[in-house]
């Protein structure tokens, strides 16, 4: 009995963690209908080797609100998928 229901348990759990995955990835491609996108950046507009926050200061931050300090992320340009930067 214990083992049918671990068997369960995990085909739930594959379960949960498929549409999961499916929702935030097609969360993320396009606006519901009658909401706008705010914004949107491929990063190829910021300059590689120079940190994120400080060169978008009106839309990136770090935790402690303090752009271009240690928290704050580098644009690089070795993890692209696709265009230059990541």
């Amino acid at each position: 009995m214990r083992l049918k229901n671990l068997r369960f348990f995990k085909i739930l759990m594959i379960a949960m963690i498929f549409l999961w995955g499916n929702f935030f990835v097609y969360a993320q491609q396009k606006a519901p209908s009658g909401y706008s996108i705010l914004y949107s950046t491929d990063f190829e507009s910021f300059i590689a080797g120079q940190q994120i926050a400080c060169q978008d200061t009106a839309y990136w931050t770090t935790k402690t609100f303090s752009p271009c300090g240690s928290e704050d992320a580098y644009v690089s340009t070795e993890y692209a998928h696709s265009g230059a930067n990541s």
